[in-house]
């Protein structure tokens, strides 16, 4: 299993153990995780959670570990003129998921610093008000 598997693993496993327990009221159905192949729904709400490898380096000069960088991102997407509260409470529960925590790979060969939690902004796409939430994340392996 590559490094990528292994964090991709521990952050999904990280969300579907959290988001239900973090805001159990919210009504945002996640339909799209990494892997997942879904069909949008016409006219519902609905959420995409993306976890991206941006890049791997030494961690310091000289250094047998490597350093991987990336990103969790939550997609939110609201019919238009459908108000903001599930977005909001979408971000909020993905701060409470990710926000500032470490986080250990599912074989407890090392663990995953993730950074704060942003909303990055709102756009209108295809009928529906798409909110984009994401935060950092690194991880060093030893060599």
């Amino acid at each position: 299993m590559s490094n990528f598997d292994k964090i991709r693993a521990a952050l999904t496993k990280r969300f579907t153990d959290t988001w239900a327990g973090a805001a159990p009221t919210l009504t945002l159905a996640l339909i799209g995780m990494p892997n997942h192949v879904f069909d949008r729904p016409n006219d519902s709400h609905y959420g995409k959670l993306s976890i991206q490898q941006g890049g791997r380096a030494s961690a310091a000069i000289g250094a047998t570990r490597i350093r991987s960088v990336g990103m969790v991102s939550l997609q939110v997407f609201l019919p238009e003129n459908s108000g903001e509260k599930i977005a909001t409470d979408a971000g909020d529960n993905f701060a409470t998921v990710y926000d500032n925590q470490t986080i250990a790979l599912l074989d407890a060969s090392g663990y995953i610093r993730m950074g704060f939690a942003e909303h990055l902004g709102s756009f209108p796409r295809e009928g529906y008000i798409q909110h984009n939430f994401s935060a950092t994340y690194e991880q060093d392996e030893n060599r």
